[in-house]
């Protein structure tokens, strides 16, 4: 075997290697110590059930409930995390650690692509697009996240900032960033809240399932939790087919972040949280029902929906291992070499 093809036969031996598993998943401290807390290789970080709510920003009818196609709406959401996975799908045990204690908000811009209502059910397909409020952030060790009051997911009670970013627009490509919701009935179909005590007596809710697939660009990422530096690369936020109504496995919440402060979800007056006793907050007293419209001004009322939500935050995978990055450089530069002797002939 002559120089040049033991050279190339290096590049290809380390390229294999780059393919073949090199790459790691993130490398994360769950407890912020820059290693010294342990070093977990992270696929997935598996987000409890949460909430989110859809706002409109631009609608025919004035509300998210009766959209039209190329109407625009805002959704907010917030969730606590449930653990981390390897990429085998094993969930870490890790002694001391409370996954409750990272919490994930966030808030982009959709706009109705596709819709369909026959009077009994309805359709809605969204794009993500370039809007308003835009953002995206993982927080640990804050004090008081609670689901029933939506609060303290954003960084209350001193909780440190772990990655910040924004969600990309939708991409025809690979058709990330775009969400659905299927609502089996547009009327009352039981009580909103399911989960353990109705905390919100006499509110109810139509049924419907739906999910999604969203990117999160990262701008910002604490070093000191995730050892790899992925600042850089993209996150996938994956809402699995469990976008549902009415709220089954978590406390519909009373408040929303939305960047800057909170405004009335469910509302309610519930201890903690926003508005009044029996407001009806911004979704009024059946989740997901046409506008109710002001007898007075004649406005829309009530002209927010909310969903319970399950996500998934797939990790990039981190850096090539140095040995494989080695291994690929020398062969480069030993190929590069042998062109130039050759050349030189």
């Amino acid at each position: 075997m002559n120089k040049k093809t033991r050279i190339a036969t290096a590049v290809a031996a380390a390229a294999v290697a780059l393919a073949s598993g090199a790459a790691q998943a993130a490398r994360i401290d769950p407890f912020g110590l820059g290693g010294g807390g342990g070093s977990y290789e992270v696929a997935n970080l598996g987000w409890n059930n949460g909430n989110a709510i859809s706002t409109p920003i631009s609608t025919v009818s004035g509300g998210v409930q009766t959209t039209a196609i190329g109407d625009t709406i805002q959704t907010y959401g917030h969730a606590k995390l449930q653990g981390m996975s390897d990429t085998d799908g094993n969930t870490f045990v890790i002694a001391g650690f409370d996954p409750n204690k990272w919490t994930y908000v966030f808030g982009f811009s959709e706009e109705v692509v596709a819709g369909s209502a026959d009077g009994a059910s309805r359709t809605f397909r969204a794009t993500t697009i370039a809007g308003q409020a835009n953002f995206f952030q993982i927080w640990a060790n804050g004090t008081g996240a609670l689901d029933l009051t939506g609060k303290g997911f954003n960084g209350d009670g001193g909780a440190t900032l772990l990655i910040s970013g924004t969600i990309a627009d939708y991409d025809p490509l690979t058709g990330i960033g775009q969400t659905s919701f299927d609502a089996s009935s547009l009327v009352a179909a039981g009580a909103l809240d399911q989960t353990g005590v109705d905390d919100y007596a006499g509110y109810a809710s139509i049924k419907g399932t739906g999910g999604g697939k969203i990117n999160a660009k990262i701008d910002t990422v604490n070093d000191k939790y995730f050892l790899d530096g992925i600042s850089l690369l993209t996150l996938d936020l994956i809402t699995d087919t469990f976008q549902n109504l009415p709220f089954l496995q978590v406390n519909p919440s009373s408040c929303f972040w939305d960047g800057s402060a909170y405004f009335e979800g469910a509302g309610n007056g519930i201890p903690g949280g926003c508005g009044t006793a029996g407001d009806g907050g911004t979704i009024g007293p059946v989740n997901g029902v046409i506008v109710v419209a002001d007898p007075t001004t004649g406005e829309p009322v009530y002209t927010n929906t909310m969903f319970q939500t399950r996500a998934t935050t797939v990790l990039p995978t981190g850096l090539p291992e140095p040995g494989s990055l080695a291994l690929l450089a020398a062969a480069l530069l030993g190929l590069s070499a042998a062109r130039r002797k050759s050349a030189a002939r």
